[in-house]
């Protein structure tokens, strides 16, 4: 570990200014590169079709495609979301219950909420050593 010496505040704040910034654009693509590829998993774990006889169902396969990334572009942080665009999308995470003759209770599949402490906790472990290279690299 290097030692930094410092002689006074003006000294730090110089050091440390850019430090925001410069860990934002170092961190973005492997924050984007993490949210593509629980997308890609969360693609390969969604039903294709809902319920087969439903009258009102459109083409096949929109909550996968209605998967997403957003990349948001700010230049003090580094963030990505991944996102389904499909109307239906929190029914089928969460669940729903249909009232009336049928009276019933449909589980939600809960598929985000599986996935998302795994990409986190891949994406901090490559995180950690790249905001210490990062660190070093700004404050010498």
């Amino acid at each position: 570990m290097t030692k930094f010496t410092f002689r006074g505040l003006d000294d730090l704040l110089a050091s440390i200014r850019g430090l925001p910034q410069a860990l934002a654009a170092g961190t973005q693509p492997t924050v984007t590169k993490t949210a593509e590829r629980m997308a890609n998993a969360l693609r390969n774990e969604l039903p294709i079709r809902a319920e087969q006889g439903s009258p009102r169902r459109k083409a096949p396969g929109g909550l996968r495609r209605g998967v997403k990334v957003k990349v948001f572009d700010d230049t003090r942080v580094a963030k990505a979301e991944v996102v389904n665009t499909a109307p239906h999308a929190h029914l089928i995470e969460y669940g729903w219950t249909a009232k009336g003759k049928a009276n019933r209770k449909v589980e939600g599949r809960y598929t985000v909420s599986r996935m998302a402490p795994q990409f986190r906790r891949q994406m901090l472990s490559e995180l950690v050593p790249l905001v210490d290279e990062i660190c070093q690299r700004e404050i010498e």
